[in-house]
C-alpha cells in the first residue's frame, strides 16, 4: 500500500476469503462471513425501516439479507439453522472493525472488536444487528 492510502473493501474481502479458505472444511461448517458491503446495506435498510415506522417494504428487504448470511436457508426451516459464528467487517470513515455474531440455541450474542475504541458507535452497530436479527426470527 502507498502512504496515505487506506484499505478498500475489496482488499478486506480478499483477505477474509483467503483466511477462510485455509481452514479445513469441517471447521467451517458453522462459520460464515459476509462481505464488507453487507453492513453498509443493512445499516441503510434499518435507518429506512426506523424512519418509516417499521414499514413493510424495508422490512422485506431486511429479511432478504438473511439469504446473504446463509443462502441455502429457506423460510420454512429458518429457525435454528443460521451458522454458529457470523463475522461482519464494518467500515466507518477511514477505519475497519469487526462484529461477531454467535448464534446458539436460537439466541444471538453480539461482540464488536474495534482497535480504536470510540471510533465506531457500538450502540448504533448493535441496533442494526438487533433489528436485522429480530426480523429474521432470532431472539436477542
Amino acid at each position: 500500500m502507498y502512504k496515505g492510502c487506506y484499505l478498500r473493501g475489496d482488499v478486506i474481502n480478499m483477505y477474509i476469503n483467503e483466511a477462510f479458505l485455509k481452514k479445513p472444511r469441517e471447521q467451517l461448517h458453522n462459520m460464515f462471513y459476509v462481505n464488507t458491503f453487507w453492513f453498509t446495506k443493512a445499516s441503510e435498510l434499518v435507518v429506512r425501516y426506523d424512519k418509516t415506522n417499521h414499514a413493510e417494504e424495508p422490512m422485506i428487504k431486511i429479511t432478504r439479507l438473511r439469504k446473504s448470511i446463509c443462502p441455502e436457508l429457506h423460510d420454512e426451516d429458518m429457525q435454528g439453522n443460521l451458522p454458529a459464528w457470523i463475522f461482519v467487517p464494518i467500515h466507518g470513515k477511514n477505519h475497519w472493525s469487526l462484529a461477531i455474531i454467535r448464534v446458539h440455541n436460537d439466541v444471538a450474542k453480539l461482540a464488536h472488536l474495534d482497535s480504536f475504541r470510540g471510533t465506531h458507535d457500538p450502540e448504533a452497530i448493535f441496533h442494526v444487528f438487533k433489528t436485522v436479527l429480530c426480523l429474521i426470527m432470532i431472539r436477542l
